[in-house]
Order: structure tokens, then sequence, then C-alpha cells
């Protein structure tokens, strides 16, 4: 998997050709999703009967970040034609931490909340450069 990673970013580089790097950036992705979702499972709630709304969380042990790549995995997973995130917290019993260096001797545990809406929203191309 790391090999065939490996060589489809290279093509994408030498070649330019930003298809190669898509389909290579998807196969990842889905490695990556299904893998952390192993430690840190998603828990989804279906918000309405038409499955349009969801309620996404996950538990995380680190200083909080709002963004989680399991949990767009799962959004993806849930609402094919895209989605919109109409809320997002964390919720912790605790104080949140604001560096790393803390949760080596503290509790840093909280949960990722994400309230999604299914929509026509078309996907960011991936970019090896990352967000501009």
């Amino acid at each position: 998997m790391i090999r065939m990673l490996a060589v489809g970013v290279l093509l994408g580089l030498v070649a330019g050709c930003s298809s190669v790097t898509q389909k290579t950036a998807a196969v990842s992705g889905q490695a990556l999703g299904r893998g952390g979702e192993a430690i840190y499972p998603v828990h989804t709630q279906k918000l309405d009967e038409a499955g349009m709304a969801w309620l996404l969380q996950q538990q995380y042990d680190e200083p909080p970040v709002l963004d989680g790549f399991q949990m767009d995995y799962k959004a993806r997973s849930l609402c094919s034609r895209g989605y919109l995130k109409d809320e997002v917290y964390a919720l912790a019993p605790r104080k949140l931490a604001v560096e790393h260096a803390t949760c080596v001797t503290a509790d840093c545990r909280y949960t990722l909340v994400w309230k999604i809406r299914c929509e026509e929203v078309p996907q960011a191309p991936f970019s090896i450069f990352g967000k501009f």
C-alpha cells in the first residue's frame, strides 16, 4: 500500500497529472480513514428520517483540533454527494489542553462533535502541497 502510494505520488509529480494524484489520495485516504477508526471509532446518529442530517462524534486524547480525517471519511461515506458542517465543537469534562507537552502528564481526552447536513457539494481537488 505504501509503495503504491509513493509510486502514485511520484507519477503525479513527474507527469503533472492531477487525476493520478487524486486517485492516489482516494486510496490512501480510505486506508487512513479505516485504520484510524479502529483506534477511535466515529459514532454516528441519524438526526432525520431521510438520512440527510447526522451527528458524528469521535474521542481524542490530545490538544483539540476541530478537523478530523476519520470524521471527514465517515461524513463522506454517509453523504456520497457531499456535506456541509452545521456545527463543530469539542466537549471535555475539564479545561482543554493547548499543547502536546501538557498531555504527557495530564488527561487530555475530549469528544469532537460534528453536526452535518448532506448536500451536493463538490469535493475540493487534492493538492500535494496542501490547502492554500
